[in-house]
């Protein structure tokens, strides 16, 4: 019997944690029927935003994973790590929590419909924490795929920050863009990501990222495959065809 094969997902939003969009619904779903066929072994990570109740999700802190510095810019930020298993399935999700970055009451803009100006900032911290934390699991994914802006850097750092490492290096990297805020230039953080100031989140995803992979009911064309026969009953050979990089 072959070996599963691993993939992480980092993600900007996943029900029922946060609010049903396109991410959100392919961030819960495509899991969901991958492990269902039990040819993948699969994590899943996100922000633990201000809005998700850690005692109605029964978050609990991972101790050793917690208090790691992450770097943004020239500033540290340190993270704790928490754990909830997805209502009725046996799926861990890892939430990556911040004070400065995420107990505010949104997940991207405030109550009065104003985007965080900072949103680069807590992308990068939230990218860097994601696979900070997956390394020191000690887990290496064949496949890291991205969903959302707070995503967008992973994987400018899985091609530079973690090139040549025996974890991350070999993983292959696929990006969902979202509806949310991915054309925010990077501005002053441009320099420390090796970015021009007017590059935004999405471009820095989609100049790193291996293939593009368009939500269900996209308008845009998908370079690799169907995403809703991704969701549909043959997911494992669906997706199996878009890791190897077939249409």
């Amino acid at each position: 019997m072959s070996s599963p094969t691993r993939v992480l997902f980092v993600v900007s939003e996943a029900t029922p944690y946060t609010d049903p969009s396109d991410v959100a619904s392919l961030a819960r779903l495509l899991p969901e029927k991958l492990h269902d066929t039990g040819e993948f072994d699969l994590r899943i990570m996100m922000p633990r935003y201000g809005i998700i109740s850690e005692r109605k999700n029964r978050l609990h802190e991972v101790i050793r994973l917690s208090n790691t510095d992450i770097a943004v810019g020239d500033a540290k930020e340190s993270l704790k790590v928490k754990v909830a298993s997805i209502p009725g399935l046996r799926l861990q999700v890892y939430f990556m929590e911040n004070t400065k970055y995420f107990k505010r009451k949104g997940a991207y803009e405030g109550r009065g419909g104003e985007t965080f100006d900072d949103n680069p900032d807590r992308a990068l911290f939230f990218s860097r924490a994601a696979l900070a934390t997956i390394h020191n699991l000690g887990w290496s994914p064949h496949v890291v795929h991205a969903m959302g802006w707070v995503a967008s850097f992973v994987p400018y750092l899985i091609r530079n920050q973690y090139e040549g490492d025996a974890l991350l290096g070999a993983a292959r990297t696929l990006y969902t863009p979202g509806r949310y805020d991915v054309n925010t230039p990077l501005g002053s953080l441009a320099a420390s990501v090796d970015a021009a100031p007017e590059d935004t989140l999405r471009t820095m995803a989609e100049r790193y990222a291996d293939a593009i992979v368009y939500p269900p009911g996209s308008a845009h064309e998908p370079r690799l495959t169907d995403v809703p026969d991704a969701l549909a009953a043959d997911a494992a050979s669906r997706y199996a065809e878009l890791l190897a990089g077939q249409g």
